[in-house]
């Protein structure tokens, strides 16, 4: 097969890598999504009642209640117990 031939043959996606490099510039570092993801999940579910911050960090995938009040307070500037009260992030928005 010649280049030509080859060329006809590849998709239009492969055949323009600027499309491909735009999607990634757009998009959020998979451990960054992940991460929000996961303490997005962590404040609905601290808004329940009953819910600790033990069993919410089992529920979303953090080893300890330690590790998942670290991470709350780092991306959203307020520990666990203050979101659950009701306080504002001081980095939300």
């Amino acid at each position: 097969m010649t280049k030509t031939e080859n060329a006809k043959n590849t998709p239009a996606i492969a055949a323009q890598p600027s499309a491909a490099t735009n999607v990634s510039a757009k998009s959020p570092e998979p451990m960054t999504f992940l991460t929000t993801w996961r303490l997005t999940l962590a404040a609905d579910l601290l808004r329940e009642p009953g819910a600790t911050v033990g069993s919410v960090a089992r529920q979303v995938g953090y080893g300890s209640p330690f590790t998942l009040s670290s991470a709350f307070k780092r991306v959203r500037g307020i520990s666990p117990q203050q979101h659950r009260a009701g306080r504002e992030s001081v980095r939300a928005g």
